[in-house]
């Protein structure tokens, strides 16, 4: 296989590989030049770095309030370390990562992971629950940095 045959992302991790080749002593082997990079390991639940591995898996996409019945719907409102409040309506059947994401977006001054906490229980361990699962309709959630 040629270089040119190859995406721009692997020509990049072949360079890379080929310049630690280059800095390696002499007679050490170097990582091979055409094999893909090693994946991330994901951190342990219990490991600190956990959370905020979860939490750069989630997109920042911004949700309008959700449409229907008393019965298909959640209001849920968000305090943010600021003093501000706002107050959302979403399905209950949307996973709790639907949350995550709409605050990712709608505030993107919030530099650093954030957690939504429903009284002190941590919601980014339960992204792939819905809503009405999780219990979340007509609380007060709590957005805090991690």
């Amino acid at each position: 296989m040629q270089p040119s045959d190859l995406s721009e992302e692997e020509q990049i991790h072949l360079a890379i590989a080929a310049s630690l080749n280059n800095n390696a002593a002499p007679g050490t082997p170097g990582p091979s030049a055409l094999s893909p990079p090693a994946a991330p390991a994901i951190p342990a639940q219990d490991d600190p770095a956990y959370l905020p591995y979860v939490f750069g898996t989630i997109a920042a996409v911004e949700h309008p309030d959700a449409v229907g019945t008393p019965a298909e719907t959640a209001r849920i409102q968000f305090r943010f370390p600021d003093g501000q409040k706002i107050v959302r309506k979403f399905r209950k059947s949307d996973p709790v990562r639907t949350l995550f994401e709409h605050i990712k977006a709608s505030h993107p001054e919030i530099e650093h992971p954030f957690e939504i906490f429903k009284f002190r229980e941590s919601l980014l361990r339960r992204l792939d629950e819905t809503v009405d699962h999780a219990g979340l309709a007509g609380m007060a959630l709590t957005v805090d940095s991690i």
